[in-house]
Order: C-alpha cells, then structure tokens, then sequence
C-alpha cells in the first residue's frame, strides 16, 4: 500500500465512514462475513461501472494469518480453501478505465 499509493476506504470498525462513503474505490472487496456497511458497498457499486471477478478461493473472514487463532469457525487454515459453491467464493469488482455509467 505503501509503494502503490493505495489506502482502505471503510475497513472493519467504519471510524471515517461519512468521508469514506464519498470515495470512489478502483477495487471493491466485501468480506460477506460481517454483513456490515452493506449501503456503503452498494453505493459505491451503483455510482461506477464495476468488473465482477470472481475466485474459487473461499471468501474466508480475514485474510488467513498464522496469529489468527480465534475460537472456531475463525482459525488459520494453513492451506488456501477453495470452493465450487458460487455463494461462497470470493468475489472482487474492478472499477473499468471508463468510470462512469
């Protein structure tokens, strides 16, 4: 992020979320595990054209981390978990180089 000029916008606890909501990402991803901020999200998708781009890598809570250790369902997996349910991949969108609707 350092060397990209690149910064999260929203995040877990949403501490800026008015000025964040304002924002318009180049990449959008929604970790569907929390189920927070879901009109944040939505705004951003409906205010430019975005490129859905799914993986068949599980949409997994947070980015898998040996120091993650939290009862289960939320432990490190040691091993990338992949899926064929649709509802349970991973899913980004892409904002395309047109940018408008």
């Amino acid at each position: 992020m350092y060397y990209l000029n690149a910064k999260v916008v929203v995040g877990y606890v949403g501490n800026n979320i008015e000025k964040d909501a304002a924002a318009i990402p180049d990449l959008i991803l929604y970790r569907r595990y929390w189920q927070n901020f879901v009109p944040t999200f939505k705004s951003f998708l409906a205010r430019s054209r975005y490129a859905k781009v799914e993986f068949p890598v599980v949409d997994y809570p947070f980015n898998n981390i040996p120091e993650l250790n939290w009862p289960p369902p939320i432990v490190h997996q040691f091993q990338t978990l992949t899926t064929d349910d649709e509802t349970m991949r991973t899913v980004l969108f892409l904002r395309r180089p047109d940018g408008g609707r």
